[in-house]
């Protein structure tokens, strides 16, 4: 399985991304993310417009790119929408962003249905650092948060299943995945 890294904010580089692609792929998953935690009052307009190119114009970007590939493979995709379901106070503008997301999975699920499916999934708060890159104070919900190692998984659990397009990970359907797949083994 193919894992590419690129500078999202860097059209150039989305654009080796998109040629490098296969002509066919099977699965592909989108969740880059960037933002800050800050209040909307407090944003600068050169970091909100940073977090829209890498959350919103790298999403279309890479996901127009992947049509070709993916419809020659009735494929999948995964845009993970994160904070969209529910929004997150301090940090408005990741969460407007990723509402866009949520909102291209939705209109391209309809779009691609029968050639493509789409999924919108949106885990609960992940350990992945970013809480801490985007300037949020370290506390006791750090410690609560989702593994990402079990976020992965269930991503990909979810990413085959039919039926509804958006799904939310929560700390329930972690802990079911967990157990299920430990019952497998």
């Amino acid at each position: 399985m193919p894992y590419h890294v690129a500078d999202l904010a860097d059209v150039a580089a989305r654009t080796r991304l998109v040629e490098a692609l296969p002509a066919t792929l099977d699965r592909a998953i989108l969740c880059a993310g960037k933002g800050h935690y800050r209040a909307l009052t407090e944003e600068v307009d050169s970091e909100m417009a940073d977090v829209v190119e890498v959350n919103v114009r790298a999403n279309i970007h890479l996901t127009h790119g992947l049509y070709q590939p993916l419809v020659a493979a009735s494929g999948r995709i995964a845009l993970v929408g994160s904070v969209a379901r529910k929004g997150a106070s301090t940090m408005p503008i990741y969460s407007a962003s990723k509402a866009a997301i949520d909102g291209l999975a939705r209109s391209l699920a309809l779009e691609w249905q029968g050639r493509i499916t789409v999924k919108a999934l949106h885990p609960g708060p992940t350990a992945t650092g970013m809480s801490v890159r985007s300037g949020r104070p370290a506390d006791f919900f750090d410690r609560i948060m989702l593994k990402p190692e079990a976020v992965a998984s269930t991503i990909l659990a979810m990413l085959e299943e039919n039926g509804g397009y958006r799904r939310t990970i929560s700390y329930p359907r972690i802990l079911t995945d967990t157990l299920l797949r430990r019952s497998t083994t």
